[in-house]
């Protein structure tokens, strides 16, 4: 998603996402609500980010930027 390819790292994320039995779900699931948030997909961000569950800080890390999405105004 660097270089504000978005799209191709959006994709890329939601292709590790399809392994089974992927070791850092919440993670990659962190990482693609970035992708969407960078990318101006605020609702899709804002859905993923709901998502994350871990318990080693991702979860509280989610609930952050679900505070940011929500105060971005587009």
């Amino acid at each position: 998603m660097t270089a504000g390819k978005y799209e191709e790292g959006i994709k890329k994320i939601l292709d590790v996402l399809k392994i089974e039995g992927i070791k850092f779900e919440d993670d990659a699931k962190l990482h693609l609500g970035l992708a969407y948030l960078a990318a101006g997909k605020k609702s899709d961000a804002i859905k993923t980010f709901k998502t994350v569950k871990g318990i080693d800080g991702t979860a509280d890390l989610a609930r952050y930027w679900l505070l940011v999405s929500n105060s971005i105004v587009k």
